[in-house]
């Protein structure tokens, strides 16, 4: 199972997860019942029940009993965090009870919606992050891009948007490189 968490909301866990769920050809679940992705399987959250089959897991930046669950039968958790100082604050914490759930997980730090120029921005928050955190944080860039929008309002991954045409190719490469290299990261710990 891999698992996209942060506890704050909005920096780009559904897109991630939609993109990872259609890449592997797993099915995309989720614990919040007012996503907007649709070809998701929405867990209610009276349901008692925690386990889930091989799947890519979305879960939303609130309170669940379950998550401690989740966490444990996880193979590699990914924390997508942004910028700024509270989504920075929220990432520390996320990790955190991570590492008090699963000592042991495999985690991936996703610095999401980035600019080509933004390097400062990212060397600061890998700095920052790396004040904090427990463990030695492995770092993937994603590239901020119109391309998961039209992907998750069309129910194509990127990876077919940016195959559909020259020009396509041309806009999305940065963004298809960074998220192949999430692919790569998230198989090597999975060790596939």
């Amino acid at each position: 199972m891999i698992t996209l968490y942060n506890v704050k909301g909005g920096v780009g866990k559904s897109s991630l997860a939609f993109q990872l769920a259609k890449h592997y050809s797993l099915p995309l679940y989720t614990n919040d019942i007012y996503s907007a992705l649709t070809d998701i399987h929405k867990i209610d959250p009276k349901e008692k029940k925690s386990e889930l089959p091989d799947c890519v897991l979305d879960l939303g930046g609130f309170s669940d009993h379950r998550i401690a669950s989740y966490i444990k039968n996880s193979d590699v958790i990914i924390i997508p965090t942004l910028y700024s100082k509270l989504d920075l604050q929220s990432t520390v914490l996320t990790t955190r009870d991570i590492i008090e759930v699963k000592p042991d997980a495999k985690i991936i730090i996703v610095i999401n919606k980035t600019r080509s120029n933004d390097g400062k921005m990212i060397d600061e928050t890998k700095r920052t992050l790396g004040k904090y955190l427990p463990f030695d944080a492995q770092y993937i860039e994603i590239r901020a891009s119109k391309c998961f929008y039209h992907s998750v309002n069309s129910g194509q991954s990127i990876f077919e948007i940016y195959n559909a045409n020259k020009m396509n190719k041309k806009y999305y490469v940065n963004t298809i490189n960074s998220v192949y290299e999430l692919i790569t990261e998230i198989d090597n710990l999975k060790g596939v």
